[in-house]
């Protein structure tokens, strides 16, 4: 998991919900305060690093109408 905190609190988190395969299931939660900053996409590229060091395949989940996880995918 990746988590970046902003004056003491959790601002986003980006972590695996499921591993297995080879592969992780991305997730990324934002605080609402805290979006439209860039926050959860630097929280995703953490994870994504972690995933690639890890030699696993990062497999981003979202529905196709969650446009902000869209273009952070």
């Amino acid at each position: 998991a990746r988590l970046l905190r902003r004056e003491g609190r959790i601002a986003a988190v980006c972590y695996a919900a499921a591993t297995g395969g080879g592969r992780a299931e991305v997730d990324v939660v934002t605080e609402p305060e805290a979006r439209r900053q860039g926050l959860g996409r630097l929280a995703a590229l953490g994870f994504l690093a972690a995933c690639r060091r890890a030699r696993l395949e990062p497999v981003w989940d979202c529905f196709t109408n969650n446009i902000p996880s869209v273009r952070t995918a």
